[in-house]
């Protein structure tokens, strides 16, 4: 299959510029097949009847939302994780017809958008219910909410006691239907904490069920997801495992790195033993080598932490970062190998580091260097059936966004 290209999702999308940015810039591949795959590999961890919200903030988690989120919803996915009402709004105007839950608390200002085009809304407080449901009766529509519960993250929502406390206040809003309910681990280092949580949300979810229909209540992101079972309840938040990664715990899936990225070596030179390289000569060679120029930097989101630290592969050998990273280049320590300019390097993905090693060795997070990538690196997709050739169109100003 032809890939289809997108500069950083904002360019034209032309034949010539195609085949420039193929040779001049960094690229980064997303396999849409690796993601189907990750997909694939979870569902087999599940009940039959427990569903799946793909969490697709930040862009896919810089994957392409327009492009991942179609993908996932042609494989069967029905619900969708976003962590604001824009983004909510873009899913619905690339064509996503499935329901859309945004994570983050929302301000009075999106609550109508929300309810106009059918985003569920997460509720963290009184306060916020009842703003909701008058908002919700002023449109003549009833708004779509997930009670979100703060289970010791201290990022919002209700706290047991609280939400035990409002539960027949809630039940009295007729303008909001309340659909689910949520909450998210802190912390999965030790497990029985972990059980332990568990137990106390099902406990609180029995008794708002009392009171509120509550048809889906979720509580797994992508680790719990593969490591502690009993936290599926109705729904799993699938994010950075989809993307083909489950941090910090070791695990039996067979997961494909989705995203790749490579750059171009623009010039390769000998330097001698002693030579300092780059601002501030934080690396001083201890013999002769011969130094590459990567076009890529902190520019296209390559971590500055990375300088003297990190590695690349090209022609399948791995090779040092040399020197401090700066914002348009990255000098790559060759030793007495020889390469040429034009040759690719891979920063991470596919036959090169894997985005676990880079954020580790950035003191970092596998997260922030997916989405860390963009600027002037070039997209492209593969591996997918239903994708289609037609371009991606400039995004709307904030302002065209309500009428969608």
């Amino acid at each position: 299959m032809k890939p289809l290209h997108d500069y950083a999702g904002r360019l034209p999308f032309q034949t010539s510029h195609r085949r420039a940015t193929g040779l001049a810039c960094s690229l980064c591949e997303i396999d849409l097949g690796a993601i189907a795959a990750n997909l694939r590999a979870v569902r087999g961890l599940l009940a039959p009847a427990t569903k799946v919200a793909a969490v697709v903030k930040a862009d896919a988690y810089g994957h392409g939302v327009r492009r991942v989120a179609m993908h996932l919803q042609s494989l069967g996915v029905e619900w969708f994780a976003v962590a604001t009402v824009a983004e909510g709004l873009e899913l619905r105007r690339c064509g996503i017809t499935g329901r859309i839950i945004t994570l983050n608390t929302a301000m009075a200002s999106e609550l109508d958008l929300a309810v106009t085009h059918n985003i569920t809304v997460s509720i963290g407080s009184a306060a916020e219910a009842s703003l909701l449901n008058q908002i919700a009766f002023h449109l003549g529509r009833t708004a779509q909410a997930h009670l979100a519960v703060d289970s010791g993250l201290s990022r919002g929502g209700f706290t047991p006691q609280e939400l035990l406390k409002a539960l027949p206040e809630l039940q009295a809003l007729d303008a909001v239907y309340w659909e689910g309910m949520w909450t998210h681990f802190a912390s999965l280092r030790s497990l029985p904490d972990a059980r332990a949580k568990v137990a106390a949300f099902g406990e609180l979810a029995g008794a708002a069920r009392r009171f509120l229909p509550l048809a889906c209540v979720h509580m797994a992101g992508s680790v719990a997801t593969v490591k502690l079972p009993e936290s599926h309840f109705d729904l799993v938040r699938l994010g950075i495992v989809l993307y083909g990664y489950v941090p910090h715990h070791e695990h039996t899936l067979d997961l494909e790195p989705a995203m790749t990225v490579t750059a171009p070596l623009v010039a390769v030179k000998r330097y001698a033993a002693g030579t300092p390289l780059s601002y501030e000569g934080m690396h001083v060679l201890a013999r002769d080598s011969n130094v590459g120029i990567l076009r890529h930097g902190y520019a296209e989101g390559y971590d500055v932490h990375l300088t003297n630290t990190g590695r690349i592969v090209i022609g399948g050998k791995s090779y040092p970062i040399a020197g401090r990273i700066t914002m348009d280049q990255v000098l790559v320590d060759l030793g007495d190998d020889e390469h040429r300019p034009g040759e690719r390097a891979t920063l991470f993905g596919r036959a090169g580091p894997s985005v676990l090693d880079v954020a580790q060795r950035a003191n970092s997070l596998p997260h922030a260097v997916l989405v860390a990538v963009g600027g002037r690196v070039a997209k492209t997709w593969v591996r997918a059936d239903d994708a289609r050739a037609a371009p991606i169109p400039y995004p709307r100003p904030a302002r065209q966004i309500a009428g969608l």
